[in-house]
This record gives C-alpha cells, structure tokens and sequence, in this order.
C-alpha cells in the first residue's frame, strides 16, 4: 500500500510524518530569549551603575545553578530562568592559534604535496618506522566521516595501539551524537579506549553553533601540561579562588566561547531522551530517504546518504581591567583602551575606584 499525507509512515519504530517541534512555541522562545539577553546582558555591562559580575564561589555556583540533566526536556519559562541565572553569575563584558598556523606553514613549506594530497604526501611509513627514522605516537580514527558517515572499527584500533604505546585519538565530530542512542551507539563500539576525542553537538544534535568539546581521559592534568604557556599576566596563582577553574591555560586558545552553555541548555531543553530522538529521526530519515530514491526513476543512488554539515566561526573579543608583574616588578593594573564608547569620565572612573578600592590596605 502506498503511504498518503495522512498515513504514519514508519520507519525503525520511529514515525516520520510531520515536525516533532513546535515552531511557533520555538519562535516565541528566541523572541523572549533575546529579550532577556538585551536586557540583562547588554544594557546592564554598559550600564555604570551595574556590578561587572554577581561573584560567588565555585562550589556555591553549583548550588545556585540548576546544572543537572535529566531524561525530559523541561519547559520554555523554566529554560528562561536557567538563563537569567547563568546570566545573574557571569561577568558583563562588552593568540595562541596564530601558533598553530605557523607551524602548519612550516610544514607545507616542508612537504607542500600535502595540501593537494593531505598526510599521504609526507613520508611513507612501514611498520611503524619511516625511512628517516621518524616514529609514530598517534593515530586518528574517525566516528562519522562528514560526506559519507563512515565509521572507523576502534576495537580493532584500539588493539594495535595498545600494542604498540600509541595514543588513540577519535574525531567524532559528526558521529559521536550517536552516542545520545541506544539504538545506534553500537556504531562507537569501542570508544571508551580512546585517549581523546572530538566532538561537535552543534552538527547531528544541532546545538548552537558552534559547539565543539575535547574530552581526553587523562586525569594527570596533561592539557595544562602541554597547552600551558605560564603566562602571568593572564592567569594569577595568586588569586582569592581554586585557580584550577582557569580553563584558558589548557587550551590553545586561551580565551573562546563556552561552547559547554550552548550543548547545556539544548540538553536541558530536550533531556536525554530528547537529544535521543534526534539520532533516531535523523538516521530514519537517512534512511527513508534512501529506499524512496531506489523506488524513484531517474535517480540513481551513488552511496548511503550522509548530510553535510558547514560550521560558521563567529567569534568576537572583549577587554577586562587586569594586572601582571613585568621584569621582577610587583603586579600592576594594565589597562587597555580600544572601544570607540570609552570615555574621558571611563577613564577618570577607572582611577578612582582604583584608588577607592585600595585606600584601607
């Protein structure tokens, strides 16, 4: 029998006909959302009158913000007052990769094939040890290639790094939402082995982009280890808290988004089941898709269908007063100006709460 538009038509226990969201209810949500942000974020960081940050501790934080996921989603009103309290306990303000670019330019100046031919332009490896003596330490599997949705098998990788000391990397950028399935984590068997793996929930899981997570298993403080540039003009050991919550000096790139808030309220607004059943829809679809092109003359079907996912990078930065030591000298406020809204009475303000501030010690 023919489906027609009113007929469910099924697919994997999953039931495809229509939206599963409310677009209006959606809509309402962002006006609201945008709303809130407007008011509290924007006019309240230009506003003199306002506290740059509503400081608690840490560990307080975890008691005042409602962090905790659970299997239902929960409602918009609610979603809105998680952000006016994330909000209420943030900071109100308006060149490591540069590093990484370098050394990319080093090495096409070195292998310039590589950029036509990727890593099959370097040189060739047998058994773990080149020509040139140069040995091995990673390997790089995928979960989810982003044209065709191909997963590498990470049991069997996994053994042959273990074998042989290797560090196992997954890029499980586009797969690894497959997670969020109990029906389609199979796909990932084996990644518990893995040492670090990406992970971008702005694609499949359809995050706020962008959204992209690191996770390493290591717990011996390695990012800090290999990432740390001790830079201390930027991250004080001196400072009043656990300065283990400075995240800047494990990553590259010092300062960036909290990518974590984008994938934390799409997790609280769908729960686990929620994020669930965008897996299962999204690959039911897939496949749909696939057995309505063979039924389909003039069409012909090239491989399994996987979507292609483009990420736009809109990143911006901001200033904050801070203070740094210089050449055996005690720390001192560095205060730079660029903003076109910085005034003479921004400058005269700066000074005395400076003085305001320090006029007791």
């Amino acid at each position: 029998m023919v489906p027609t538009k009113k007929s469910a038509v099924l697919v994997d226990g999953v039931i495809l006909n229509g939206p599963t969201t409310d677009a209006k209810a959606g809509e309402k949500f962002v006006e609201e959302a945008c709303r809130l942000i407007m008011e509290e974020v924007v006019l309240k960081a230009t506003d003199v009158n306002e506290k740059v940050c509503e400081w608690q501790p840490p560990e307080q934080l975890k008691q005042l913000l409602d962090l905790e996921m659970r299997d239902t989603g929960e409602p918009h009103h609610r979603l809105l007052e998680l952000c006016r309290d994330v909000i209420h306990y943030s900071v109100k303000t308006s060149g490591s990769v540069s590093n990484m670019y370098a050394m990319n330019l080093a090495r096409y100046k070195y292998c310039p094939d590589i950029k036509e031919r990727g890593l099959s332009g370097m040189p060739r490896l047998i058994l773990f040890t080149s020509a040139e003596g140069a040995a091995p330490f990673l390997v790089c599997a995928t979960s989810g290639t982003t044209v065709l949705g191909a997963f590498d098998p990470l049991d069997e990788i996994a053994d042959v790094c273990e074998r042989h000391g290797l560090w196992l990397h997954v890029d499980a950028s586009w797969g690894g939402s497959a997670l969020m399935s109990r029906k389609h984590r199979r796909l990932l068997q084996g990644i518990r082995r893995a040492d670090s793996v990406a992970w971008n929930p702005h694609k499949m899981l359809m995050a706020g982009i962008q959204c992209c997570a690191l996770l390493v298993k290591d717990k011996s403080g390695l990012l800090k280890k290999c990432y740390s540039a001790k830079a201390s003009y930027l991250f004080q050991q001196d400072k009043f808290y656990d300065v283990s919550y400075d995240t800047g000096d494990k990553s590259i790139q010092c300062s960036r988004r909290a990518d974590a808030f984008k994938f934390w309220m799409t997790w609280k607004a769908l729960g686990t089941l929620g994020l669930e059943e965008r897996v299962n829809r999204a690959l039911a679809l897939s496949r749909y898709l696939v057995e309505e092109l063979k039924k389909r003359e003039g069409f012909k079907l090239l491989m399994e269908v996987a979507p292609a996912i483009k990420e736009r990078m809109m990143k911006k930065g901001s200033l904050m007063l801070g203070y740094q030591p210089h050449r055996g000298k005690v720390n001192f406020f560095r205060q730079v100006v660029i903003s076109p809204q910085v005034s003479r009475e921004d400058m005269d303000f700066l000074l005395d709460e400076i003085d305001l501030l320090g006029r007791d010690m």
